[in-house]
């Protein structure tokens, strides 16, 4: 995928996110979504009611967000097997924790987000800028949809079909740092907003500049006819002298 293309999707996204948060304080009522379809219904009562299903669908996109997430803040395309293997515990543990002490457990994993790239020596400024841009991001979409933090009465389907735009930005997090690793992901949105700035500039250079080009012809035009020319002067000089 083109630099340019990755860089404008990332870009993009968060325009809609603070858009929507915007509008949303004057229209509350626009961004509430409530899954109505029978069959997605049917589906979330059908893994709930499944306990090992459920966790270990849990444990599926818990590694997704995980596997992404620490890829991209160590510029990595993949983990090591060592790094995989302690993943594994992690998810394991957190799991344990969210169906037991769910507030507790969202608290630790917050926690993991960044204590586990440090750990795997990843850069900081990278840990940082995606950890931030992630989970401001969730809680942007959080507040547009106004759900609550922990989405304890909601079932597996619903929750997932509510966490495809968070699944959507970390893929794109994650090519971009493994495709483009000489530019950090902070380093992007600078780029990009230097880019439209040069723009708006460059526009407002060049109608500067045709402004400044057609005076000088209006002047030129306006003086013509009131200087008069060297032949005029020669032939005023010729009649006066014979007279």
């Amino acid at each position: 995928m083109n630099k340019k293309v990755l860089k404008t999707m990332i870009f993009l996204i968060w325009i809609f996110l603070v858009a929507f948060q915007i509008v949303k304080i004057f229209f509350g009522d626009w961004f509430a979504i409530q899954i109505s379809n029978q069959h997605i219904i049917q589906i979330g009562a059908f893994i709930d009611q499944r306990e090992l299903l459920k966790q270990c669908l849990y444990f599926i996109t818990s590694w997704f967000t995980y596997f992404c997430y620490l890829c991209a803040c160590k510029q990595k395309w993949s983990l090591t097997l060592k790094e995989h293997l302690a993943l594994i515990i992690v998810i394991a543990i957190l799991i344990v924790l969210r169906k037991f002490l769910p507030i507790i457990g969202l608290n630790i994993d917050v926690v993991l987000m960044v204590f586990i790239p440090c750990c795997m020596k990843a850069n900081y400024k990278q840990v940082a800028i995606i950890f931030t841009v992630h989970s401001l991001g969730q809680l942007l979409l959080l507040s547009i949809r106004s759900l609550p933090l922990l989405l304890l009465e909601t079932d597996f389907a619903t929750q997932f079909i509510l966490s495809i735009d968070a699944y959507l930005w970390l893929v794109l997090y994650y090519l971009y740092a493994n495709k483009y690793k000489e530019e950090l992901l902070w380093e992007a949105f600078a780029l990009r907003f230097s880019e439209i700035s040069q723009k708006m500039r460059s526009k407002l250079s060049s109608k500067k500049s045709i402004k400044k080009s057609s005076l000088p012809k209006k002047n030129s035009e306006n003086s013509e006819p009131t200087s008069p020319s060297l032949k005029q002067l020669s032939q005023t000089d010729e009649s006066s002298d014979q007279g």
